[in-house]
């Protein structure tokens, strides 16, 4: 795994050199060999079932930014509002739904690429008595959502879980589809040269937000694990997001091998 500080210039190909340069000792060093032998890769390849292929929006798709006046419109509209989405962010996030076909009754919200080129879509039911709340399409999911809308000169992003919580958060918010880091996105941060990142995942999620936490500062970022209690970023005011994010403290490479040798 290869490693960047963009603050000294330092760099190397794995995070063992890292370890070498922070002066931990001979045990410390052979712990954290250990603590890296599982594959990342793989790791993240039991959360996707489908391989990259040719994606478009279902033929089916309607915006909702385009009034209607049949009964499966007002309910998707319903639906979007009442999670506080205002009808600017319809149209900034090309929201739409689908009235018939294999995504009959689901809000659709799309995700473009830097080059604004389709690369995945959420589909979520809009009414509460469908059990299979969402259902994704036939691809991959190791693609960085709502790519167009991240401003990467700014050097931070904040990762969420789902397309409603980034949505909520506003500013810089890059949904995982889940609690993994797609390969696809950390390529993209170490390109665009990201400086700081805050985590931001659900209250049940916090083991796989600290062990994110650790790889990502073993990698040379500033990183900050937000907790919001027992709300989702998608069920919070944007005050108590953000003061969330000014309150919380900052993880170094350090603690986290620290806090491995103790346990």
């Amino acid at each position: 795994m290869k490693w960047q500080c963009w603050h000294c210039s330092e760099r190397g190909k794995s995070l063992v050199t890292l370890a070498r340069k922070l002066d931990l000792t001979r045990e410390q060093i052979t712990e954290l060999k250990t603590l890296l032998s599982a594959d990342d890769a793989k790791k993240y390849a039991q959360h996707n079932e489908y391989t990259s292929t040719e994606l478009a929006l279902p033929s089916e798709f309607s915006p909702l930014w385009k009034p209607l006046t049949t009964l499966s419109y007002r309910h998707a509209l319903a639906y979007i509002l009442k999670r506080g989405i205002s009808v600017p962010e319809i149209i900034r996030y090309n929201i739409g739904y689908c009235a018939m076909g294999p995504y009959a009754g689901r809000i659709i919200v799309p995700s473009y690429n830097e080059q604004n080129v389709l690369n995945y879509f959420v589909a979520r039911s809009y009414y509460g008595n469908n059990s299979l709340k969402y259902k994704n399409p036939p691809v991959s999911k190791d693609v960085v959502v709502f790519d167009q809308l991240v401003n990467w000169e700014m050097g931070s992003v904040i990762l969420c879980e789902g397309v409603f919580d980034a949505m909520a958060i506003k500013w810089n918010a890059i949904p995982l589809l889940g609690k993994h880091l797609p390969p696809a996105l950390l390529t993209k941060m170490i390109e665009k040269h990201t400086q700081s990142v805050a985590i931001m995942l659900d209250a049940d999620a916090q083991g796989p937000a600290t062990k994110l936490a650790e790889k990502l500062v073993g990698l040379g970022l500033d990183v900050h694990n937000v907790v919001l209690g027992s709300k989702d970023a998608g069920d919070s005011l944007l005050p108590e997001i953000w003061g969330a994010i000014s309150n919380s403290s900052t993880h170094s490479f350090k603690d986290f091998i620290t806090q491995k040798l103790e346990n």
